[in-house]
């Protein structure tokens, strides 16, 4: 099934996961057939991916500043179910304005979002990829 993770808006302080209908290939348009919560601090989901037992996701500010804590967080996607409310686990710590993660056998690609530039041209601070292993279990 496939999830995706909302930055905003929240339930409360809860992040949002919106799960996707099954039959994609057919609608004319995308509809949703559930919704789980996620204890995230108060932060929306900034990037989610999974692998075969876990979902994986960036944790951070709701607004476009790119201040506050980003971090991974990781949960069971057994957990996942509509209704649900869960609280993952934060397994680490991630560069400020973390925006985009996927896995990758046993690593996880984080790409960062670069800072724009005032009168246009090249951003004085570009985005990065980053590589690392998965946390363990």
């Amino acid at each position: 099934r496939v999830w995706l993770g909302l930055r905003a808006p929240r339930m409360g302080q809860d992040a949002v996961l919106v799960r996707l209908a099954d039959d994609l290939m057919s609608m004319r348009s995308i509809v949703f057939d559930g919704y789980a919560r996620l204890d995230l601090g108060g932060r929306g989901v900034r990037g989610l991916t999974a692998d075969a037992t876990h979902v994986y996701g960036i944790a951070g500010p709701v607004g476009d500043s790119g201040s506050g804590r980003f971090e991974l967080f990781r949960a069971p996607i057994a957990a996942l179910k509509p209704g649900a409310r869960v609280v993952p686990a934060i397994v680490g710590g991630l560069p400020v304005k973390a925006e985009g993660l996927a896995v990758r056998g046993d690593t996880l690609v984080i790409v960062t979002d670069g800072e724009a530039a005032s009168q246009g041209g090249a951003c004085p601070t570009p985005g990065r990829l980053l590589i690392v292993d998965k946390p363990p279990l």
